[in-house]
């Protein structure tokens, strides 16, 4: 399900990966596992269908038109939840939509909520999509736990707690070596993306200016960067 983000940094902006895997049946009975993976192919193609219907709602309020409008479609994926890894996250994410819809109430699905926004990205990273519903690219956490991930992991975070654009440049350059390190391990899966970032890092600090990590190339970029270390938004 989509999560609202709400940032005035976005540049390397991430959740922390999340890795959830499916389970498989204990059971050995087929019928049962066959139950189990049709589940879970339900489910994944209504939070699917929700991920792209709200992909354009930009506000909470919007976000709850779009609920108010897909009750159906969301008690249908509240009664698909597959019993495994996956459950509590899906039931979290459920009962905070409905909750929504009841109290007229979408608030929790701004970008300040980290834990629902956690379980939207495992419910993502279960069904192999991001939250605008489109797949995973095939080299989805290919960079998890290298230098390169950890550095892009740090200045996320940095980044993210930065309030204004100011903020972000004191943050940026008392970070340099860090950026340099980035830069300096670079993989080449995205190695245009990744100098994107470091581009406008460093005008940023050259020209005193956070609003050079703002703009949607950036944002582009970072997503793109993220998901290579296995980080779903």
């Amino acid at each position: 399900m989509s999560r609202l983000r709400v940032a005035t940094i976005v540049f390397f902006v991430g959740m922390a990966a999340v890795g959830v895997t499916a389970c498989s049946s204990n059971s050995s009975s087929p019928t049962t596992t066959a139950s189990a993976t049709a589940t879970k192919a339900t489910f994944c193609g209504d939070n699917t269908t929700l991920d792209k219907g709200s992909a354009n709602a930009d506000s909470a309020s919007a976000f709850l038109a779009y609920l108010k409008a897909n009750q159906t479609l969301l008690n249908n994926l509240a009664n698909n939840i597959p019993n495994d890894s996956i459950k509590a996250q899906a039931t979290a994410l459920i009962n905070a939509a409905k909750n929504a819809v009841a109290t007229n109430n979408a608030s929790a699905f701004g970008g300040s909520n980290a834990a629902l926004a956690a379980d939207g990205a495992a419910v993502d990273t279960y069904c192999g999509v991001s939250g605008d519903g489109t797949p995973l690219p095939a080299d989805f956490g290919a960079g998890k736990g290298s230098s390169f991930c950890a550095d892009e992991a740090a200045l996320s975070a940095g980044l993210e707690n930065a309030a204004t654009p100011a903020d972000a440049v004191t943050f940026l350059m008392a970070n340099v070596a860090k950026i340099n390190d980035f830069a300096a391990n670079i993989p080449t899966a995205v190695q245009s993306d990744a100098q994107t970032l470091v581009t406008a890092a460093r005008a940023a600090i050259a020209q005193n200016d956070g609003t050079q990590v703002e703009t949607n190339a950036v944002s582009n970029a970072a997503n793109n960067v993220d998901l290579y270390c296995g980080v779903n938004h």
